[in-house]
């Protein structure tokens, strides 16, 4: 199977980043400015870069996960959504596991106390039996 190591995400981020920009700025500027430039070359520049970031991003965070055999569940508006690795499925059993713990040990604790609390209401209840 194909790993792609933490080495080689982090040096093709930033040459993502620099193409990105370069597109951003290489693209030619129309003689009007759309809406979203609000009026600047430079606010333009750097949407497109931006868009061009995101679109690389969109495109090669699907494609790595999937060379690592990772498939998102789930394609919406919000983005991906991939499955719980079993490092956090073990992480949150865990966790659940300790809050059961420590409610075990309370109810154990209750359990105590009311045990004593009944053993004394019948020792109460209880008639004296040298008393006429």
């Amino acid at each position: 199977m194909f790993v792609i190591g933490r080495h080689t995400i982090q040096s093709v981020i930033p040459l993502l980043v620099v193409i990105a920009a370069g597109l951003g700025l290489a693209l030619p500027m129309p003689t009007s400015l759309p809406s979203v430039a609000l009026g600047s070359g430079e606010l333009l520049r750097i949407e497109r870069s931006l868009a061009f970031l995101y679109a690389f991003l969109l495109v090669l965070v699907p494609l790595a996960r999937g060379l690592q055999g990772q498939l998102p569940i789930e394609l919406s508006a919000r983005g991906a959504r991939w499955q719980e690795t079993a490092a956090a499925s073990e992480a949150a059993i865990e966790v659940l596991d300790s809050r059961v713990d420590a409610t075990t040990i309370e109810l154990e604790r209750v359990n105590t106390v009311l045990l004593a609390i009944d053993d004394r209401l019948t020792r109460l209840e209880e008639p004296d039996e040298g008393v006429d």
